[in-house]
Order: structure tokens, then sequence, then C-alpha cells
């Protein structure tokens, strides 16, 4: 077998966090250190098709450039798994127009991240396990797990042939970069665009109910992969206002870490066990008030849901500023905004046959 390339230092966290603190500003992306630009974003001068077929054709040279003979093999495999979300996040954008192309190509993509994930659950563990350590000063209780979770990484680097696996994971995306001129996009219409938009948020809401309603950790992981996909293709508009997004998608990483460790540490103690379920259920916690924040939408067909939304969501501003809440009390407010009571149909009606007003008559009673 030969020999994984160079893992590079221990604390992966720090370049992560490069990296990170690269895509916040606007139109660059982090190949292999360097600071390049390739704007994850339309331009003004450019075809909605024309512009989404770039997007992708870069983002998948990003991810190439990043898997060919990387320097480091677990920051290069990090980096290149964001590529390829933010690519099938533009497939799913455009899976109307693609069709069954559309099934195949997500498949190819997902198929090569599939090929890096145990390394990279792996790592993460060790990481996190780390950490534990050191927070709860539990060195010498964990020092089994870290032993076994460092010796599942060795066998995983040196037991693989990455540089075959690199190879032909290269190849297969270069195959598909190749494709992406002949995709059938036709003209596409912001209304189009739009509506799978909109599509993507009603299926993160779904998955914010269905998390906050089971809270198990199969939930939460589809919720997080609806957000991190409507993140990606709000970021493609500029779309503001998208730090609750951001921190969500945040928080539910957190949350599937923390899942993927207490699979990989099946043979640790009750408390250390007991201790990572305590951190999920904080995280659980704060993901589901932030869930219903984001998410938060009226039902009832009578109201303009836009501006109920709005109006709920300025209400809750005000109320939060004036009253300091518990967090119990917190959630009830939040599952309230999210989930109104229906409308008493007797106060509807006679607030119908009230008499109306003119501009005048609003004036000289003072209501305008």
């Amino acid at each position: 077998m030969a020999a994984a390339p160079q893992a590079g230092p221990p604390d992966l966290r720090k370049a992560i966090r490069k990296i990170e603190l690269a895509e916040e500003r606007p139109g660059k992306e982090c190949f292999s250190g360097l600071l390049l630009f390739v704007p994850y974003q339309l331009q003004k001068n450019e075809s909605l098709a024309g512009g989404l077929k770039r997007i992708a054709e870069e983002q998948l040279s990003g991810a190439i450039e990043e898997l060919q003979a990387p320097r480091d093999l677990h920051l290069g495999i990090y980096k290149a798994r964001k590529y390829l979300k933010k690519v099938r996040s533009v497939l799913r954008l455009l899976a109307p127009r693609l069709g069954p192309l559309y099934t195949e190509e997500n498949r190819r993509l997902r198929d090569v991240a599939l090929r890096f994930s145990a390394l990279r659950d792996a790592r993460v563990s060790l990481e996190l396990l780390e950490g534990f350590a050191e927070r709860y000063k539990r060195k010498s209780t964990l020092s089994a797990q870290r032993r076994a979770l460092a010796a599942k990484q060795a066998v995983l680097e040196h037991g693989t042939n990455w540089e075959l696996t690199l190879a032909e994971s290269v190849e297969a995306l270069a195959a598909t970069r190749k494709r992406i001129e002949d995709w059938p996009l036709g003209h596409l219409s912001e209304a189009s665009l739009e509506a799978e938009i909109r599509k993507a948020h009603k299926h993160s809401r779904h998955a914010s109910e269905k998390a906050r309603k089971n809270r198990t950790p199969e939930h939460f992981h589809e919720f997080r992969k609806a957000v991190k996909r409507e993140l990606n293709q709000n970021r493609l508009f500029e779309a503001g206002g998208m730090d609750d997004l951001k921190q969500l998608a945040t928080m539910l990483g957190d949350h599937h870490n923390l899942a993927v460790l207490t699979l990989n540490v099946e043979t640790a103690s009750g408390r250390f066990r007991a201790m990572v379920r305590r951190d999920m259920r904080d995280l659980e916690r704060k993901i589901v008030a932030l869930g219903l924040r984001v998410y938060a939408r009226t039902h009832h067909s009578e109201l303009d849901n836009g501006w109920a939304e709005e109006t709920m969501r300025k209400a809750f501003v005000k109320r939060d500023d004036r009253t300091q809440l518990s967090g119990r009390d917190s959630l009830r407010v939040s599952e309230l905004l999210a989930n109104p009571p229906a409308p008493n149909e007797k106060p509807r009606a006679a607030a119908r046959a009230l008499p109306r007003l003119s501009r005048r008559g609003l004036k000289k009673s003072g209501r305008h």
C-alpha cells in the first residue's frame, strides 16, 4: 500500500478556521493555503445559466486542486468536501432542468465524498476526545479510547492506497467538470430559481420540525444537510440576513460531530458517554430555539405570510428586549410564534362589520 501524504500538525481546527474566515470575504476561496479570486456568487454581467455553470466548474476545480498530491491529507479532504457540497447545492438548484442527469451527477459527486468520510470522522472524533480529556481532566480515564481512535485513524491513513484513491477521485471530478458545458439548462429565469430556493427553505423548515419533535441524531443530521444546502444556495445570490443560518449550520455540525464520536467510542465509560450526551442536549436546545425563530411561519391562509412573519419577529424582539425570559419560557414563546392558535371567527366577523373610516376620520381619531 502506498503511504499516506503527510498528515500535518495534530490541531486541524486553526487551519479550518482560517479557511472559514477566508470564505467570509466576498468572492474569495482558499486553494492550498493561497487566496485566489473564485467567486461563489452570480455576477451582474453573466446569464443565470452561464453563471451557475461557471460556479460549478470553479468549485470542482477547487476540489481537484485540493486532492492533487495534498501536503496535508486531512486538510485537503476537508476543503475538497466543502467544494463538493457547494457544487451539489448548485446541482440541486438546477434539478428541474437537469432531470435524470441531476440524479446521475449528484450520485457521482456523493460517491467521491464518501471515499473520505471514514477518515474524516475518525480524525474529528479523535480531536473531540482530546478536547473532552482537557476539559474534564479525564486524561487517564480516556487514554484507552484515545489509543483506539488513534489506531483506527492510522489504519485508515496507512492501510488505504491514498495515492490511488486521490487519483481516481480527481479523474471522476475532472470528468464531471468536462460535462458541465453540456448541461441542458437553456434559458433560466429568476422566477424558477426563486421557486427552488423557496422549496429549499420549506424543506429546511420541515426538517427543523422533525428534529424538534423526534430529537434523534438522524433527524438533526437531516436538518443539518437541509440548512447547509439552503445556506449555500443563498450565498449564490448574495442574500442578506444569513447570520442565523450560519450559526444554525455551525451548531448542527457540532452536534453531528458529537453523534459520530458516540459511535466511535462505544466501549467508553457510562460517565463519559453521559458527558457527551449532556453536551448534545445543550446543543439541541439551542438548535431548536434558533430553528423556531428562523423558520417561524403562520399557516393560516387568510393572512399574508410575509407580513405575518415580519410582525411576529418584531413582536418577539420587542418582548425579549423588555423582559428577561427563562429558557423554558423562551421556547414556549418561539413555539407559539411557529404554531400560532387558530383565529377566532367571532372577533374577526365583528372587525369586518365595523364601518370603514376615511383618511380624514383616521386623523381625527388619532389612529394613523
